[in-house]
């Protein structure tokens, strides 16, 4: 946490270009069908997923946010400026709950990752098993579906410790680099 700080400090939190964005949205758009993209609103030094706003209308995409429900995440339509209410966990959620959706794609904060394509989080495990679930979704609708981890370059290190429980990102983009795990 405190190497994100500084590094938020030192390069701010809107540092990944939106050319790798686009660049990543792009190729995920030629494999799958996306309809919705689930981002997070930052918080703390997390590094901001908001650029999607500026490149969704080329995709045809639509935004939603996580809600923590039980140990999981159930996702949202959410539209930039919209209201926002704080949780208990400091996160943001959308006031409108009216309409949960599946996201085909979804963006995941972390303070750590390594090249085996592990993060570490806050420890709660809500994206966790969120993904798990969105994966076994994806099966059975013989579709797919895409976790990218999203932080610093310098928040790599040698090994993330995991456990049985702990899901793998399919890409991870830093201010850096766009790293692949599957063939897209």
């Amino acid at each position: 946490r405190t190497l994100r700080k500084q590094l938020f400090f030192s390069l701010g939190n809107d540092c990944i270009d939106i050319k790798f964005l686009k660049n990543v949205i792009f190729l995920i758009s030629k494999k799958l069908k996306i309809k919705y993209i689930g981002i997070y609103f930052p918080i703390n030094s997390e590094i901001s997923p908001l650029k999607i706003f500026k490149i969704k209308k080329f995709f045809d995409l639509k935004v939603c946010l996580p809600v923590i429900n039980a140990d999981s995440l159930k996702f949202f339509p959410w539209n930039l400026g919209e209201e926002l209410y704080k949780t208990n966990y400091g996160t943001f959620e959308p006031k409108n709950k009216n309409l949960e959706v599946i996201p085909e794609v979804i963006f995941v904060p972390f303070l750590a990752y390594d090249k085996s394509f592990n993060r570490l989080g806050y420890g709660g495990g809500f994206y966790d098993k969120t993904i798990l679930k969105l994966r076994t979704i994806s099966r059975k609708k013989i579709n797919s579906f895409i976790a990218i981890g999203i932080g610093y370059d310098k928040q790599e290190i040698k090994n993330v410790p995991i456990d049985n429980l702990d899901q793998k990102m399919d890409i991870i983009v830093t201010e850096k680099k766009i790293m692949y795990r599957k063939k897209i």
